[in-house]
């Protein structure tokens, strides 16, 4: 019986062996051609195992039979083997034209993908609408490699800013139309309209494609593009289209992913005590213990604790999107219409955002080689700000949550009739932050875009396209409701460009 149990032991051993073997596999990579292709990956599926082929095309691998051998390289289409009994394979890979004959825009003209030699990303439309910011900028964020987004705060339809490679603000070109300026924003939060501030309030459905233009790629825009350069093409109809509409949006709840766990008045006032036992001093002189218990326990009066960050933030607050779009076209023209309306609240109370977006793109063909066209966007802006005296509301209540002290109530004797003037002063005490009692300050802005254009194809790769460019800006302050008066800003432009445009034909 025990010869019979080893003897079994020994096939069982044999045949695990057998099956679970390292076979060493050999081939070759090559395309349609029969030319090599040098650095294609070869793996087993669902493994670390891999490797690359060499300047021949060659590869070796060490696998195990049963397992699948995956063939990837850039511009091609993946190929899976099963190894079964083989040891030699000799891969044709082809290559993958729908994303090679993807357009992609270039300074002033476009070209497909294969035939771009520059440092060129781009970010359609569909990678864009999944996101759920409220900003061009935070939609961007960790899909283009070298593109740093940086946010400025978390106030409510606060855009982030770009930068690429780490050179500072790079210049935005929305529909062939450069906008750059000053990033700042004036006492009050209002934007100086600059090229960031446009891409931040474009309405991400609108946009059909983002080209991120980096070093030399830029260069054709001058001077203005040192810093990189950021194209924008917003969505057109197509001809011979049926009418389609589409309707979409979203609504969530905002909620704090973390928060810092801030010391209660019991923990607060046992800190002091213990400090003043650390420097060699009678810790009863401050505080005895029974007084330090009340601390602890919060329920008489004269010892009761304050949380600052639960009066301040909260909770399960609504943001939402909404979008409707018409596109269309005949034989000879095609147009696209949208509409959109995006709402954001603060986690703290009284701070608002709201805002609207139009966009029109209408182009046609007045003969073979001659087309014109109008694109008209238009947007109406609302942040929602408190008031407060010589100070940044949203930036004190966040640090009025780490500065006051949860020993010191908000309100004289816990009326809140009367605000209380803490150990830090009225500016960091959150009783004060509401717009019945600071008052407010409550950006208003609107703009509309309107590119008038003419393009004539010269049917050789040469077409020269003029457009004319006429921006108006509106912004506005309300009434802080204490006697302040209200700002306002209005602003006319009108640009022409002319541009000569060399395809590939």
């Amino acid at each position: 019986m025990k010869q019979l149990k080893l003897l079994w032991t020994c096939a069982m051993f044999l045949l695990s062996s057998a099956l679970f073997a390292q076979v060493k596999i050999t081939g070759t990579v090559t395309d349609p051609k029969g030319e090599s292709i040098i650095g294609a990956n070869v793996s087993v599926k669902g493994t670390t195992n891999g490797t690359i082929t060499d300047f021949d095309g060659h590869f070796t691998l060490n696998v195990e039979s049963g397992e699948t051998l995956v063939f990837t390289y850039i511009g091609y289409k993946p190929v899976e083997k099963e190894i079964g009994n083989q040891t030699v394979f000799n891969i044709v890979m082809q290559e993958d034209t729908e994303m090679l004959d993807e357009i992609v825009v270039v300074g002033y003209g476009s070209q497909s993908k294969k035939t771009v030699t520059g440092a060129i990303s781009s970010v359609k439309s569909e990678a864009l609408t999944r996101s759920s910011s409220t900003s061009t900028a935070g939609a961007l964020a960790g899909k283009v490699q070298g593109l740093s987004v940086r946010a400025m705060d978390a106030r409510p339809g606060r855009g982030a800013n770009l930068e690429i490679r780490n050179m500072g603000n790079p210049l935005f070109v929305v529909d062939g139309i450069p906008y750059g300026g000053d990033n700042s924003r004036d006492w009050v939060g209002g934007s100086n309209v600059s090229g960031n501030d446009v891409f931040n309030s474009l309405n991400l459905e609108d946009i059909e494609s983002i080209s991120i233009l980096k070093d030399a790629s830029a260069a054709v825009y001058g001077l203005r593009a040192s810093s990189g350069v950021v194209l924008v093409t917003t969505k057109k109809g197509r001809k011979d289209e049926s009418v389609t509409v589409n309707v979409n949006g979203y609504f969530g709840w905002q909620n704090l992913t973390r928060f810092p766990d801030l010391a209660d008045a019991g923990l607060y006032m046992r800190g002091l005590v213990e400090a003043r036992q650390n420097a060699s001093q009678d810790p009863r002189e401050f505080l005895t213990p029974e007084e330090l218990a009340k601390w602890q326990a919060g329920t008489e009066k004269g010892y009761k604790g304050y949380d600052y960050p639960d009066m301040i933030m909260r909770k399960n607050i609504p943001q939402y999107h909404i979008n409707a779009n018409v596109t269309g076209g005949s034989k000879k023209s095609n147009y696209y219409i949208s509409v959109a309306h995006t709402g954001q609240e603060a986690l703290m109370k009284d701070f608002d955002y709201q805002r609207t977006n139009v966009q029109l793109n209408i182009e046609s063909d007045i003969t073979n080689r001659f087309k014109v066209g109008a694109q008209v966007s238009g947007k109406h802006e609302v942040s929602k700000d408190v008031g407060l005296p010589g100070g940044d509301g949203y930036f004190s209540a966040i640090l009025a949550m780490f500065n006051q002290r949860p020993i010191e109530s908000p309100y004289a004797n816990d009326n809140p009739d009367y605000i209380n003037r803490t150990s830090n002063g009225f500016a960091y005490n959150p009783a004060l932050f509401s717009r019945d009692v600071a008052g407010y300050k409550d950006n208003l802005s609107r703009n509309a875009n309107m590119n008038l254009y003419a393009q004539y194809d010269f049917g050789f790769g040469l077409k020269a396209k003029a457009t004319s460019h006429c921006i108006h800006i509106h912004s506005g302050l309300y009434d802080f409701g204490f006697g302040l008066k209200a700002k306002a800003t209005v602003c006319y432009g009108v640009k022409t460009f002319f541009s000569m445009i060399l395809g590939l034909v």
